[in-house]
């Protein structure tokens, strides 16, 4: 079995400031995501549904119909030498994204299915960054999005004649074309490779950089200002942090101190909704000793083999990731990304060996499943935060179909 390890190389491709149609946007091209192939093994392959496997008919009548988790956000994708299959995987992967997120302005997607040469599995670019130097559109003045995001967050394409994302799917790669999260153990997952590379498009990305030394260390999108590169950093790179809490961005850029923040195994994201989606806590990110085009850009290695798997830096053969995991869809929301709330599924925690009030939230979770499924609603999520296979004896009494994925592999039941 071989590992598929997704690194990010971020090249800055231009360093001159483009002024967009509105005299207080400027922006450059975005980053190139590079997804390489490892060959490495890996134990046991994880497997998690989609989380909108609920509205599939089999679920039906108790749990939600697609009818009352209607699409939210509008992804127009251009398809270049995809056959039926792959462009049916790719396209499987874009519409479970467009229940996740609210799009009103359409993201557009450029792939290609072309070779790319033997270590590459897939690249894309996310289209610009977007700063308003007026402080009068955007949320924050001065500060880099994606212009997926940013499109979304004035109400109108800003570059109304190029897509947000360019993607290349390398097409002499061994993929599993299915939708039906059964790769075999030879085959990479296009669905959870798709789903993985979009949601770095939406902006999950760190714009840090070295190259192990501290004179070229530094985080920020790189802009010309009045002929002086000045480095501004992102709208994701102001929620993250040091072991000690404080943000990357208030430590030197080209400094020592910065360097040893990058690559000591202890960098966070923390803002309000990842916070809660991680049980109360700041997410760890991926901040390994050595640094690399990977690091600062994907959750920690902490997250494998749990539902929040998708966005670590590495998936092996055999597995499928369908669901991008409340912990990045809190990280999309906290930069500014509207949720479906009426069609993504309401997360319910279980805890069986908690001994506090059953306050049933995520700090203080629902010590049986009982409970739990007495105050949620159709379409929940029920999650186990301590391992082992729940077994109270009234499970097949309880009335709703609720999807219950246990976090302890990612296997997924229906209890009637």
């Amino acid at each position: 079995m071989r590992i598929l390890t997704l690194i990010f190389m971020t090249l800055i491709l231009f360093q001159t400031m483009v002024i967009s149609q509105s005299p207080n946007f400027v922006s450059i091209p975005g980053t190139k995501i590079i997804c390489h192939h490892d060959p490495e093994t890996k134990a046991k392959p994880l497997r998690v549904p989609s989380p909108f496997s609920y509205l599939h008919p089999e679920n039906s009548p108790n749990s939600r119909s697609s009818e009352d988790c209607s699409i939210s956000a509008d992804i127009r994708v251009t398809y270049t030498g995809f056959n039926t299959q792959s462009q049916n995987a790719f396209q499987h992967a874009v519409d479970i994204w467009k229940r996740c997120i609210v799009a009103n302005v359409p993201i557009r997607i450029e792939v290609a299915f072309e070779s790319l040469g033997p270590s590459i599995l897939a690249q894309a670019v996310i289209g610009r960054f977007i700063i308003d130097m007026s402080g009068n559109d955007l949320p924050l003045e001065n500060v880099p999005y994606p212009v997926a995001l940013a499109n979304n967050l004035v109400g109108y394409d800003i570059f109304p004649d190029e897509p947000d994302i360019i993607a290349q799917i390398n097409k002499d790669h061994n993929w599993y074309f299915g939708t039906d999260g059964n790769p075999p153990s030879n085959q990479v997952d296009l669905v959870t490779v798709v789903l993985h590379e979009i949601g770095h498009g939406l902006g999950f990305s760190c714009s840090a950089s070295s190259d192990g030394t501290a004179s070229a260390t530094s985080i920020g999108r790189q802009f010309l200002v009045d002929g002086t590169p000045t480095l501004f950093p992102t709208v994701f790179d102001i929620s993250v942090e040091n072991a000690g809490g404080t943000p990357l961005v208030n430590i030197p850029n080209f400094s020592s101190a910065l360097l040893q923040a990058l690559t000591s195994e202890a960098v966070y994201f923390d803002a309000t909704y990842a916070r809660a989606a991680n049980g109360g806590t700041r997410v760890p990110l991926h901040a390994p000793s050595t640094y690399n085009n990977s690091s600062l850009s994907h959750l920690d290695e902490s997250y494998n083999n749990t539902l929040h798997a998708l966005m670590t830096h590495s998936l092996s053969s055999g597995e499928s990731i369908h669901d991008p995991g409340s912990v990045a869809i809190g990280i999309l929301q906290d930069l500014g990304w509207s949720i479906n709330q009426n069609c993504f599924p309401q997360y319910i925690y279980v805890n069986k060996s908690y001994n506090g009030p059953e306050l049933g939230t995520i700090l203080n979770p629902y010590q049986t499943l009982n409970k739990a499924h007495m105050e949620s609603t159709n379409g929940s999520t029920i999650f186990f935060l301590s391992s082992g296979v729940h077994d109270e004896i009234d499970n097949q009494l309880l009335n709703r179909k609720i999807l219950l994925r246990l976090a302890n592999g990612g296997n997924s039941v229906l209890i009637k």
